[in-house]
């Protein structure tokens, strides 16, 4: 962090420190892909879902990150974005009426999307053209 020093004319100069932006920038995607897409599946209202007859239910079980496709450099000369797949796993329970154990539960992970992925310079590549979203 570095002090920045006010040089006008007060009489009391004041010091405070400026937060490192990049520092802020790379924790804060880093706490994105760590926990906050974790809890976004685990909320209570988003997961399990049923059905309106209430005979199926959706149940998430895990998330995991696939390899990058493109190297940092290979997306910019190929003009595509770097970034790495999202798979999640779900598993479908068919409820059973009356009581009984569910039957015919299917687990299966599917790929959900693309994530962009951050360069260590707090920007992304999108289209091979870094780009900075604040």
């Amino acid at each position: 962090m570095r002090n920045i020093i006010d040089f006008s004319k007060r009489t009391k100069t004041f010091v405070f420190e400026m937060p490192h932006l990049l520092e802020v920038q790379l924790e804060s995607y880093q706490q994105f892909i760590s926990d906050s897409i974790k809890r976004v599946f685990t909320a209570k209202d988003s997961f399990p879902v049923k059905d309106i007859h209430n005979r199926y239910r959706l149940v998430y079980v895990s998330h995991r990150f696939g390899n990058v496709k493109y190297s940092l450099q290979e997306a910019i000369e190929k003009g595509v974005t770097y970034g790495m797949p999202l798979k999640v796993s779900f598993r479908l329970v068919n409820e059973e009426e009356g009581g009984e154990p569910p039957r015919n539960i299917v687990e299966q992970e599917i790929y959900l999307c693309d994530l962009r992925r951050m360069t260590h310079r707090g920007s992304f590549i999108i289209n091979g053209v870094e780009r900075v979203v604040v």
